[in-house]
């Protein structure tokens, strides 16, 4: 996902067409303008945070306070966020939209974060769930780690570690998006295939039939 800017002494056209078939964000040619290459930094900076906004990121904490406090750090990474303060309110949120991650407390009042995320993924098992908690113990995390959370934060919340966490969530669930969609595509060329065979032997049970009809 790293954007490139390439340079060039060469002013050619065809150099430039190269460079952007190898998904080269775009190309510079010498002398550089300093304010150029600012401008250019700023175009990639609002393309970053456009590709980021596209990530729905649900947020499910009764704890009102803290689920406001992580809804205003990650809105402005770009993320588009939505807060629900119970379990019951996260699944109604869930059953009607597919969120790519959803970051949810530990204990709540009207369920467990592990409870929860067991039925978020019986409906969207590409989700991946990050579990906050205010102690963390092994039998916790073999827990979680049977429940299907991937991974899990201690509390007080580190924002940087809040981030981090959520760029591995989402680039897990892309590879895991693209080989269900790699999967489905070869299935899809299997079928074709079957039909193939299928009509190969039905022209070679012609083509045979007629073979064997004497003329008339």
């Amino acid at each position: 996902d790293t954007s490139v800017i390439m340079m060039t002494g060469y002013s050619m056209e065809e150099t430039a067409e190269k460079a952007i078939q190898k998904d080269a964000f775009t190309v510079l040619y010498k002398p550089f303008d300093i304010h150029r290459i600012f401008g250019l930094i700023e175009d990639l900076k609002n393309k970053i945070s456009q590709d980021v906004s596209l990530a729905d990121v649900l947020i499910v904490d009764d704890d009102v306070n803290l689920r406001e406090t992580l809804a205003d750090i990650l809105a402005d990474e770009g993320y588009t966020i939505t807060t629900a303060g119970g379990g019951q309110d996260a699944l109604r949120l869930v059953r009607d939209k597919f969120y790519p991650v959803v970051i949810t407390d530990f204990q709540m009042a009207d369920t467990t974060g592990l409870e929860l995320t067991r039925k978020i993924l019986e409906i969207h098992d590409e989700t991946c769930v990050i579990l906050m908690t205010g102690y963390a113990s092994l039998e916790m995390a073999q827990k979680a780690i049977k429940e299907g959370v991937f991974d899990y934060l201690t509390k007080p919340i580190d924002p940087v570690g809040l981030k981090k966490t959520l760029v591995k969530a989402l680039e897990k669930q892309k590879l895991v998006l693209e080989n269900k969609q790699l999967m489905k595509d070869l299935d899809h060329k299997n079928k074709e295939l079957r039909k193939l065979d299928e009509l190969k032997s039905k022209f070679l049970s012609m083509v045979t039939h007629e073979l064997r009809t004497p003329l008339s």
